[in-house]
Parts: C-alpha cells; structure tokens; sequence
C-alpha cells in the first residue's frame, strides 16, 4: 500500500530499519522521525495507526495555519483519515488517495463536509488574499446564508459556475470548474460574495478575494541596484495601478541580469508561499528585440548598451507571448 501511494504522490518512501526492505529514507526511531518531519513543514502519509502519527507530531504541533499534512491511511488501505492539516492539503491529499485506494476518505472538517470544498484551498495558479476570514465565513453558510461571485469581468460569473456558459480552457475557467463541482449556496445577488480579480481589493468576513496569478512583471536596473529600491519601485508601481502583489505570477528581464541579487529578492519579495519566490524568467537580447514595434518608449540609448530597445516592456511583452 504505501510503495502504491508513494508511486502516485511521487513522494519518497520512508521506512524502518529493519521492518522494511526497501525504502528511499531509512529511519530508526519513528517517533524522532515523525517529529522532525512535521517541524520542517514536510506533509505525512503514513501507512499506519493514527495513534502512531498523533504521538509523532503531538509535541510539534503549534500553530493550525503552518502546519503540513497529516493523513493516515490503514495498512489494507481500507481507510484514508486526513489528521491535520485539513486546509493545508490534507482534505484534498485523502481524497486523492482514497480514489486510488477505491475507499471514501474519512473528511471530518464541517465545511468540506456539506459543501464538498475547502474555500482556503483554491486551484493551482489562484491565491486567497483573506484566508484569517474563511471560518466566518464558511459558518454563515452553514447557518443558511447564500452567496455571489463577481470578477473583474462585465459577465455574470454565476453562469460560468453553474456551467450555463464557458471561457473555454482559460485560467479562469479553471476557478470556476472548481467552485462548479461543490456544493455551495450559489445566487445572484446575496450578502456573501466571492471576487475573482487581479486588483488589490479588501476582502472580510463576508468577502472572500481570489486573486490569480495572470500579472507579470518585467524590469531593468543598474548593476548592483539596491534591493530594497527595485522593490520599493515594484511595489509603488502595483499600488498606483491597483494591482495586487498576490497576481504577480513571475518576474522577467533580460538574460545579462540573470546573477543581479536586486532581481532574485524582488521574487523573494512577490510570492505569495514563505521560503519560496516568484519564478523569474529571463530572456536574451534578440527575444526582447522581437518586441521593439510593441514597445511604448523604445530607447537607443538601451539598444547600444545591450542590443535591445527596451528591458523591462519588452521582457513583459515576451512573457506574455
């Protein structure tokens, strides 16, 4: 069971020296073995009583915001029980296992439960900019409340959740194929609202915001540039143009700045997981060239400095293809 669900997850196979003959990781002491894992952040499936795992993790367990997955499957495989980190992959871990396993996962969280999704968890290449507001809201539904969605489009976004119309095979459409197959309280005009934008809107206890990440960046700067200067200019740059900093999907610039400490801490600076950064693409001179009859303020000066007319416009208008 556990090499079958290691295979699926492509995930490294732990195992006990001695119990187990193969393994990627050998351990000796479960308990110390466990504990290290959950304090480094690093999601648990283990093939084993549930009573196992909780005595491993229980002296690490802190905060319920941070901490990974947790999910203990039986070692028939004959039940997947998501421990913690419900909110944090561990729902949606169970469910994927338990589809292998062909077993119904043993969810326990309420809003899951009657609504069949997990609002803080929302498709790959979208952010929740407000998740601290998710519990209130999700126990207003559960008291009966319905709710809307808006975006940044003049559409009726409803139609594209309830399936009535469709965007195709857009980013977008992806966050409504998600909203489409749960269970929520769908209207057209209620006091709870899901916003679907790229803008830099406040959300609330009645206003969860969805920001996906569509925008790219692109820059230019002087060797050496001070870190904090290049992202003071990004950040103020977002702001003017009420942007947030959650839909930036990737940085971009010309490939001679590729080793400039000012660009790398920019993406440090712009995503949206600790300890990760933004993906910063870089592209050559004749790229960046390609794009000269788009650019808004071609520059000769530029082009004899580094053979292009433009760095931070034209490395955003080939990222955007």
């Amino acid at each position: 069971v556990a090499k079958k669900i290691a295979a699926f997850l492509d995930a490294e196979l732990h195992g006990k020296t001695g119990r187990v003959s193969q393994a990627d990781v050998f351990f000796s002491d479960a308990m110390e073995h466990l504990s290290k894992l959950f304090q480094d952040g690093i999601p648990i499936v283990g093939v084993c009583a549930s009573a196992v795992l909780i005595r491993g993790v229980a002296k690490s367990i802190s905060d319920k915001k941070t901490e990974p997955a947790l999910v203990a499957v039986a070692e028939d495989g004959s039940a997947v029980v998501p421990l913690l980190g419900g909110h944090h992959g561990a729902n949606d871990m169970a469910r994927k296992i338990s589809e292998l396993l062909g077993v119904d996962p043993a969810i326990t969280t309420s809003g899951d439960l009657r609504f069949g999704i997990a609002l803080d968890e929302p498709p790959e290449g979208f952010v929740l900019a407000n998740p601290e507001n998710v519990k209130e809201f999700s126990v207003s539904m559960l008291a009966g409340e319905s709710l809307m969605i808006s975006s940044d489009e003049n559409h009726s976004c409803l139609d594209y959740v309830l399936g009535n119309k469709t965007l195709g095979t857009g980013s977008k459409q992806i966050f409504y194929n998600w909203l489409k197959v749960s269970k929520l309280p769908f209207s057209k005009i209620e006091k709870l609202r899901i916003s679907l934008t790229s803008m830099s809107v406040s959300g609330g206890t009645e206003h969860l915001v969805y920001h996906p990440k569509t925008i790219v960046v692109g820059v230019g700067c002087e060797r050496g540039t001070d870190p904090e200067e290049l992202i003071s200019l990004v950040r103020n740059t977002l702001k003017k143009n009420k942007i947030a900093p959650e839909s930036v999907a990737a940085v971009v610039s010309i490939d001679l700045k590729s080793d400039e400490p000012a660009i790398h801490a920019l993406a440090e600076k712009l995503t949206d997981k600790p300890g990760e950064s933004s993906p910063v693409r870089f592209f050559d001179a004749a790229a960046l060239e390609e794009q000269t009859p788009k650019l808004q303020n071609p520059s000769k000066t530029v082009f004899k400095e580094v053979g292009c007319h433009g760095v931070a416009e034209g490395a955003a208008l080939a990222a955007a293809g």
